[in-house]
């Protein structure tokens, strides 16, 4: 994903995230709050940019799903607010999701399946 520098596992259900957004460094750690396995990621944040999301994985017929994705974003400092509010964070997110989807339908030609989780703000945040 073109906008994220690294996601580091700190435990199996703590992860921390470092994204660089029109040359502005965001980092924060999430922490999985609950999952279905295989259909259903909720995370919160807990250190750094404000979020909870959550990705939903539903079959819809053999060999296709369907990945919903959700999430809450408020910006904590001035820097955070003037991209939401220009839509560079819903422009990351938008981006990443077709990396993500490309990566998708390209492991499964070769039987390989990575699952990354993802970021999306809040339409709310920037007025939208």
């Amino acid at each position: 994903m073109e906008s994220v520098s690294q996601v580091k596992l700190i435990t199996p259900t703590w992860l921390l995230w470092e994204l660089n957004i029109a040359g502005y460094q965001l980092l924060w750690e999430a922490e999985i709050t609950s999952t279905t396995h295989p259909r259903r990621i909720i995370w919160e944040g807990r250190r750094g940019a404000r979020h909870a999301g959550e990705v939903r994985f539903d079959e819809v017929a053999p060999s296709r799903t369907r990945v919903t994705v959700s999430i809450s974003y408020n910006p904590s400092t001035l820097a955070q607010l003037g991209l939401a509010r220009l839509g560079a964070v819903d422009l990351c997110v938008r981006r990443n999701l077709i990396c993500f989807q490309r990566s998708l339908e390209r492991n499964r030609k070769t039987g390989i399946l990575a699952i990354t989780l993802l970021s999306h703000s809040d339409r709310s945040a920037h007025g939208a």
